[in-house]
């Protein structure tokens, strides 16, 4: 097979030398290292094995170890001719046991016949698998990993949004693997030398062995492992061929019982999409797409088909066959696996383990990305050594699949039920960029080199994002789950997944023209053909700009600022909210909950939705938005007013520069502060009673069976309600600990603006650096304060649950009830909705106050 030519060198055949065209489809792109800059290459060879960065270049040179993490591959460095080791790895994933335990759900939980459940699996395998073929495509062509492509359409910073979706699902999917295997370990002497535990332990360490190492030593492993993983599977199927027919009666199939199984096993191959090219990313640039395609197709495919085919087989026959019963009772898929090989005697367990061993393929496979997509996760992250992420990642993996295992099979269906929606979504966007809008074309990922992690020359990601938050309008109604049926899925069954590549694909073609039609920056000179100014001139309008800044505007166009900062303000604040909305939900009712009635995040989840539903985790978020647009729009507006009044006076006394000083900054924050808290009170009451709906039952905040759901009532109606009821006045309490709680945005925006003036005098301040800003401010402030928000939630409510009571009567019954502890309830999910709604806001305000400033610039000329 043909080599891959070298950079500036060529390649010969046939004693010709060959260099590619200049018409090339792919660019070579000028990048280096391998998860590390030249200086930490140079250092490394210097200094020889001193440090742990020159043991692993060491290790990297000899071709042990991959160090490189999310960076793109250089042109040069991908040279895999092999393409026959694509398939062996796609099929060394697949030909596991996983895929046995997802077809098991056709017939035991969605009681399908096995008829039925193989055409269900043929069709939807053959189906879904095509994207995940079709995208494998693009890593040859680009060396780049699938969610660094997905910033061409989503751009550098909302992306983090698909990547910690991704997270959760490779996760997930690890933890998966590590209970399948470890239950198969301990089925081999009935739990009695190796428990499900040890066993998780075991499988999770052996797959840290191979994801630790790489991709070369990945690709070797899987080429080979997948071999006796097929006779062992073959061999269990023949020990247990005779009770494979004695399937369990089940009535005739309907359309609904088929589209939610079928919705099943798409969302077992999509989530393939989102990491596709992270495993073609080393072969050659000119590898023929077809060939990778195909070899994609059939890796995941055939071996897919034949072991959900022959779960369902199994799964079938289990409530029949008393040893199979009781297999899957204990060690659920692997018990029915080890009852089958039984009476085989020890050839029998011999091959138990070889099939639990067999899960490190899919296992170590999917750690490997795991790594990838956690240096992606922030920018910072790229610096450290992807080697070390895959020990973090087996640490996690392990603690939650002990966990998972005691409830495997409602923790699968749950998992998997959710994961196929976005990873829809996602596809539909990204296929709509790739082939509309660059018009297939891979020069447009690779002729600029930088482009990849440059912000200015990705597209912001409003579009992706927009069309991608939309679409769930739709896919919600669509959903078919065991915790939520939509009522649109009722009928159907669940077409969620349907919807979400249509609908996501449909919404981000008119978005994305109209994001290229109004881009919030001018195109980097890089990019931009018609930019014709030379250095020199562009420094004497930045002296220019400079020298100009300082002269204060006038009333009007300050007026028309303030607008646009409270404008900003408060659409940023919607899209944030609107994302961590859940949280702020269960943060509130842990907060006005009993002490008794308190637990874990995950439980009270749990609780809310069997109880309610998943519009439970949503209730009052149109009073909740409606609040935060108008809270923000007031902020933001008094802020910026009350800033730019100490900047004129700074100006006024002569001073050197109108840069507010710390103690300005706090003084402008505590008066937008109380005035926001005095026009805004009043929608936080009614948001806080629609959030706790406690009116509905007298025990609805103790663990218990779940409860017939009642209708919400209305924001309008809740506020009516409320006045009748208990008087005008009533919507103002709580007000004393909110404005108390005025520090909490002054100290939030105070520790930004400090900070990113701090950062302006080195560089402009990207809206990468407002995210990390406003998550540490946020951070910072709610830690501090959070008891007043704890008490502000239960004023609020006080009066319909009990006496009325002032601030501080309220502290002191809840330390006396529930101890210093009360306080705090709810804050872990109240410190992560506010520092993840900070981070959002503080960009999205500045890629929106961007977007208004332009506007407005566009509308004056219109009118001139």
């Amino acid at each position: 097979m043909r080599g891959c030519p070298e950079i500036g060198v060529g390649s010969r055949s046939g004693g010709v030398e060959r260099t590619p065209s200049e018409d090339d489809d792919v660019k070579r792109p000028k990048l280096t290292g391998i998860g590390k800059s030249d200086e930490d290459v140079t250092l490394g060879k210097q200094q020889g094995l001193k440090g742990w960065r020159g043991v692993l270049n060491y290790l990297e040179e000899k071709g042990d170890v991959e160090v490189r993490g999310c960076t793109p591959v250089a042109y040069e460095d991908r040279r895999e001719t092999e393409y026959s080791k694509i398939f062996t790895l796609w099929f060394c994933m697949s030909c596991n046991p996983l895929p046995v335990t997802f077809g098991m759900v056709g017939t035991m939980s969605f009681a399908l016949s096995l008829r039925d459940a193989a055409l269900v699996i043929l069709f939807f395998t053959l189906v879904s698998t095509v994207p995940v073929a079709y995208m494998c495509t693009w890593g040859p062509r680009t060396g780049m990993r699938q969610l660094v492509q997905a910033r061409f359409s989503f751009g550098k910073y909302f992306v983090s949004l698909l990547i910690l979706l991704n997270l959760a699902t490779l996760t997930g999917f690890c933890v998966v693997d590590s209970v399948i295997g470890g239950s198969a370990l301990s089925a081999v002497q009935d739990g009695t030398t190796i428990n499900a535990t040890v066993g998780i332990v075991i499988i999770a360490i052996l797959s840290l062995v191979i994801s630790f190492c790489g991709f070369g030593v990945l690709h070797h492993y899987e080429r080979w492992a997948w071999i006796p993983a097929l006779i062992a599977l073959i061999i269990a199927a023949g020990c247990g061929g005779q009770g494979l027919g004695h399937q369990v009666a089940v009535p005739a199939a309907t359309a609904s019982q088929v589209l939610s199984f079928g919705g099943l096993v798409a969302s077992f191959m999509l989530p393939w999409a989102a990491l596709a090219s992270d495993f073609s990313t080393y072969m050659h640039p000119k590898a023929p797409p077809l060939r990778i395609a195909l070899y994609t197709y059939a890796g995941l495919a055939v071996p897919t088909i034949l072991l959900m085919t022959l779960g369902a087989a199994m799964g079938g026959a289990t409530p029949n066959i008393a040893s199979w019963q009781a297999g899957y009772d204990v060690n659920a898929a692997s018990g029915v696996l080890a009852a089958m090989l039984h009476p085989a005697g020890g050839f029998g367990r011999f091959v138990t383990v070889v099939l639990a061993f067999s899960m490190l393929g899919n296992l170590s496979a999917t750690m490997y990305s795991v790594t990838l997509n956690l240096q992606m996760l922030f920018p910072w992250l790229f610096r450290v050594p992807r080697i070390v992420f895959s020990i973090i990642i087996t640490g996690i993996v392990i603690g939650v699949a002990v966990e998972a295992a005691k409830s495997f099979f409602l923790n699968l269906e749950n998992f998997i039920g959710v994961i196929g929606y976005w990873s829809s979504a996602f596809i539909g966007i990204m296929l709509v960029e790739h082939l509309l809008f660059r018009g297939g074309s891979f020069a447009a990922y690779t002729e600029d080199a930088d482009a990849w992690d440059d912000g200015e020359k990705l597209p912001v990601g409003l579009a992706a994002l927009g069309a991608f938050l939309l679409s769930f309008g739709l896919i919600v109604p669509c959903m078919g789950q065991t915790w939520w049926t939509g009522p649109i899925a009722e009928t159907t069954g669940d077409i969620g997944l349907e919807v979400a590549v249509v609908l996501s694909a449909l919404l981000y073609v008119p978005m994305r023209l109209w994001e290229k039609r109004n881009p919030p920056h001018p195109p980097h000179p890089a990019c931009d053909p018609a930019h014709v100014m030379s250095q020199p001139q562009e420094k004497a309008q930045e002296k220019l700009a400079e020298s100009t800044s300082s002269v204060p505007q006038s009333t009007a166009a300050q007026q028309s600022d303030n607008v646009a900062h409270a404008l900003a303000g408060a659409g940023g604040g919607l899209l944030s909210m609107a994302l961590t909305y859940p949280l702020i939900t269960l943060s509130t009712r842990a907060q006005v909950e009993s002490k008794r009635a308190q637990s874990s995040t995950l439980n009270a989840a749990r609780r809310i939705i069997n109880r309610e539903g998943v519009t439970g985790l949503y209730a009052g978020m149109e009073s909740a938005l409606f609040g935060i647009s108008v809270t923000n729009f007031v902020y933001y507006y008094w802020y910026e007013w009350t800033r730019s009044f100490f900047e004129k006076a700074a100006l006024k006394a002569g001073r050197a520069s109108s840069k507010l000083t710390t103690v300005e900054s706090m003084i402008a924050g505590a008066i937008a502060g109380s005035a926001t808290v005095l026009m805004t009170n009043p929608i936080w009451v009614v948001n806080t009673r629609m959030t706790t709906r406690k009116s509905e039952s007298s025990d609805e905040s103790l663990p218990g069976a779940p409860t017939p759901a009642q209708k919400a009532p209305s924001t309008l109606g809740t506020l009516f309600a409320l006045i009748r009821d208990e008087g005008f006045a009533r919507l103002f309490s709580g007000v004393m600990p909110a404005l108390v709680l005025v520090i909490n945005p002054i100290l939030q925006y105070t520790v930004f603006e400090q900070l990113k003036q701090m950062l302006e005098k080195r560089r402009r301040v990207t809206p990468k650096d407002a995210f990390y800003l406003g998550a540490l401010g946020k951070l910072l402030a709610t830690s501090i304060t959070y008891p007043y928000i704890t008490v502000k939630s239960r004023m609020h409510v006080a009066g319909r649950d009990g006496p009325r009571e002032n601030m501080m009567t309220t502290f002191r019954r809840i330390i006396n009830e529930e101890g210093y502890t009360g306080l705090y309830g709810g804050i872990g999910p109240k410190v992560t909705q506010s520092v993840i709604t900070a981070a959002f806001l503080f960009a999205f305000k500045d890629a929106l106050y961007a977007y208004t400033v332009q506007a407005r610039k566009k509308l004056a000329m219109r009118r001139a």
